[in-house]
């Protein structure tokens, strides 16, 4: 089934690649931990089975938007999830999925400009998850198509649209939600170390090798730096205004910046190591 009719933000999997393979087994193992710390219940483990099976997933995808020439980093990056997939929830899934869209929405790994629809998809769920947790979604969206509007080949009509999500958020904020509540300081070293780390990566994406899944061209790498940028912005945005509430909220991003950085480091290494001297 072709579902680049109605969206492009899909992107296929291969199941006959390796890493692809690993990552659907992590999944499982996700959903294992996942049943057995849930309630006892039985709906209670099934739903708690698929959420963090969604979270262990999402991290590895994550990774392969955040580096589109290491698909090898979404590995670490499910290992990572695994052991936090038990105290994952409904709001966190949600947030991972519109932040996987959100990513694809501006470095169009897909090789598809987005369509209308996407937008819409994107603001709905933009606007439960704000609901849910904080209108710092709604902020975040309006700077997502704000961006593209910016970016080669970007659409007007989304300059429009993410004015518009922009200020209802803003005022929603401003009216609803005034709680900051400052992460822990280990919660601020750790995060501000990767943030600094992860610059490199964003910096080196100025090269890119990787092709869009549809038409095969080049990825354009400020369009993904764009993406790379808006996770890592997003990510810092929710930790900072939500604590450690916030840090929790997008566990399954930072697993994927933490194993991008670590692939990025390793593989770098192993480049220069191969070279003949």
């Amino acid at each position: 089934m072709n579902f680049n009719r109605w969206t492009s933000l899909y992107r296929g999997y291969d199941i006959s690649l390796r890493h692809n393979q690993l990552i659907l087994v992590a999944t499982a193992v996700g959903m294992a931990v996942g049943f057995l710390a849930a309630e006892p219940d039985l709906t209670a483990r099934l739903l708690a089975a698929a959420l963090a099976g969604a979270t262990v997933f999402m991290a590895g995808a994550l990774a392969k938007e955040l580096n589109p020439d290491g698909p090898w980093g979404a590995v670490p990056a499910v290992a990572l999830a695994v052991p936090l997939a038990g105290i994952t929830t409904l709001p966190s899934v949600v947030a991972l999925f519109w932040l996987l869209g959100n990513m694809r929405f501006l470095n169009r790994t897909s090789g598809l400009p987005p369509k209308l629809t996407d937008s819409f998809v994107l603001l709905g769920v933009s606007a439960w998850v704000s609901w849910q947790v904080t209108p710092l979604f709604g902020i975040l969206m309006g700077i997502t198509l704000l961006l593209d509007n910016l970016l080669p080949d970007g659409r007007r009509v989304h300059m429009m649209i993410g004015i518009i999500s922009f200020l209802i958020s803003t005022v929603w904020l401003a009216f609803a939600d005034h709680t900051i509540a400052p992460p822990a300081f280990w919660s601020v070293v750790v995060l501000l170390a990767i943030t600094i780390s992860f610059i490199p990566v964003i910096l080196s994406t100025y090269r890119l090798q990787a092709v869009g899944d549809v038409g095969g061209e080049r990825l354009r790498p400020a369009r993904v730096q764009a993406g790379q940028v808006m996770a890592l912005g997003g990510g810092l945005f929710l930790a900072t205004w939500r604590g450690q509430s916030g840090v929790v909220l997008l566990l399954g991003l930072w697993a994927a910046l933490l194993a991008t950085l670590t692939y990025y480091l390793f593989a770098g290494r192993w480049r220069q190591a191969a070279v003949p001297h």
